[in-house]
């Protein structure tokens, strides 16, 4: 992933969660919310409302589906449920 830096933090953090999210679904397999938290990213800051906002901005980038729940593997979160995301086979073939 590469590195962008923008002028405030929130914009630092939205453009890196939009990368993070295009990575995943460029691999073509199922993703969770999760997935942005986990340290292969490293992208430290992130607020709750700022997952939601970076996957209603890919799912207007890319064609992307819910194929199940699952709950989540982060304490904090206390195992609550999860969509877990793929891309569409259309969207693969691109």
């Amino acid at each position: 992933m590469s590195e962008t830096y923008l002028p405030t933090e929130d914009g630092w953090v939205s453009a890196n969660l939009d990368a993070a999210l295009d990575t995943l679904v460029a691999e073509g397999r199922p993703f969770t919310a999760d997935d942005l938290h986990a340290e292969r990213f490293g992208i430290p800051g992130i607020r709750p409302g700022d997952v939601g906002a970076a996957f209603r901005r890919a799912r207007a980038r890319h064609d992307l589906r819910v194929t199940d729940y699952t709950a989540s593997r982060r304490p904090s979160r206390h195992h609550s449920l999860l969509r877990v995301w793929a891309p569409t086979r259309r969207e693969t073939e691109r």
